[in-house]
């Protein structure tokens, strides 16, 4: 009897945590009413719906925390318009396919971080403009074919890390302005000709790599920036296209392409790059054994440009256009003012070198000093403040038939501001 009773006991007391547990929250935003989570069920499985017009709230940690290993299935009804931060962070018992209805224009950070219990495609819908940091990062659960609608601008940092699952040709639409870093990272299903839109301007540090499935990349005339690692390790692909806009690439941005026979690159200025760029083995630092094709009018330039000089081959090509952006502003001398033969005060450099070419007259210099100088030259930075890059720095000085000549570089990297 007194076994019963307490059978009786720990039944009625599992019922009541039950009941307990099927309650609901306000988690809208600005308003908390506008929108609620309901949960239903019973533990293990659990479902959770989120009604109700607007945005929900952005998370540290949200109320269903202590159980969302046990959460089996979320619903997310027409009317939510943003998914929280942290909404459904590891809930990794979550299985079947997800669904984001068409209301939703922004999904949080971390929105589904480690629901790796996730499976089927992933459709994005073409309300969506913003995909948070980590928002389906480590959703290796998730396969097929990625579709990301032409209504989403920013793609946050790892926003689908670890999403091993997804297969199939990726698709960047031409609304995209910035990849992040680690955007793709290990997403080794993925397969075929990863194009970048023109749209884009920067591919993050880590962006793409360990996808070891690609097997080409084009990289659009918009972009000016690769960054470090940002294609490590994808050791399918074979041919890269580098936009005529890419003035900085990134160290290690193509390291363990073992696979890499052929780079196109139709800046017709090479840019500076490190030994490691296109670092293939560990007792190879070269790529002998690949073919660099390159504008016609930089041939000569890519043949005595370090590290681009290391390719086996390199082909000039009379059909690619002769254009390209560098971070180098070359002026002519006969352009500026150079001292002491005064004409304005104040040179402006826009980009991170400026260099001197051919040649001009300077006169004497008091007390036996020579050479040529720009009184004061500045640059502007990003937010359109100017600062002084150099003042009063001597050019190389020379004599050509029996004039005094200048040519020089500056280069602010290595100058203070004084």
């Amino acid at each position: 009897m007194k076994k019963f009773t307490l059978f009786l006991t720990a039944l009625c007391f599992s019922a009541f945590i039950n009941k307990a547990n099927a309650q609901t929250w306000n988690i809208g935003s600005p308003n908390a009413t506008d929108v609620t989570a309901t949960l239903s069920g019973s533990s293990p499985n659990y479902t959770l719906t989120i009604s109700g017009t607007g945005a929900m709230q952005d998370f540290e940690t949200p109320p269903w925390w202590s159980i969302r290993t046990k959460i089996t299935t979320l619903v997310i009804n027409t009317g939510i318009t943003t998914i929280g931060n942290w909404a459904f962070d590891d809930c990794s018992g979550l299985t079947g396919t997800l669904t984001i209805p068409n209301s939703v224009t922004s999904i949080g950070n971390c929105a589904f971080d480690g629901c790796y219990g996730l499976t089927g495609t992933l459709t994005i819908p073409n309300s969506v403009t913003a995909i948070g940091n980590y928002a389906f990062s480590g959703c290796s659960g998730l396969t097929g074919t990625l579709t990301i609608p032409n209504s989403v601008i920013t793609i946050g940092n790892s926003a689908f890390s670890g999403c091993s699952g997804l297969t199939g040709t990726l698709t960047i639409p031409n609304s995209v302005t910035t990849i992040g870093k680690w955007v793709f990272y290990h997403c080794s299903g993925l397969t075929g000709t990863l194009t970048i839109p023109n749209s884009v301007t920067t591919i993050g540090d880590v962006a793409f790599a360990d996808c070891s499935g690609l097997t080409a990349v084009t990289i659009g005339n918009s972009v000016t920036t690769i960054g470090d690692q940002a294609f490590q390790s994808c050791s399918g692909l074979t041919v890269v296209t580098i936009g005529n806009s890419v003035t900085t690439i990134g160290t290690l941005a193509f390291i363990y392409c073992s696979s890499l026979t052929s780079v196109i690159n139709l800046n017709k200025y090479p840019q500076n790059i490190t030994s490691v760029v296109f670092y293939i083995f560990e007792e190879d630092t070269d790529i002998g054994s690949a073919t660099l094709t390159v504008p016609a009018c930089a041939l000569n330039d890519y043949r005595n440009a370090a590290v681009w000089n290391t390719f086996g081959t390199i082909i000039g090509d009379a059909t690619l256009p002769c254009e390209g952006t560098s971070n180098i502003a070359t002026v002519e001398a006969n352009n500026i003012t150079l001292y002491p033969n005064p004409v304005k005060d104040e040179l402006q450099v826009t980009s991170y070198e400026l260099r001197v070419t051919g040649w001009c007259v300077v006169q004497h210099f008091q007390h036996n000093r020579s050479g040529a100088y720009a009184r004061q030259i500045t640059r502007r930075n990003h937010h359109n403040q100017r600062f002084i890059i150099a003042q009063r720095r001597l050019f190389y000085q020379s004599r050509q038939y029996g004039r005094e000549v200048c040519k020089g570089i500056i280069n602010y990297r290595h100058y203070e501001a004084p």
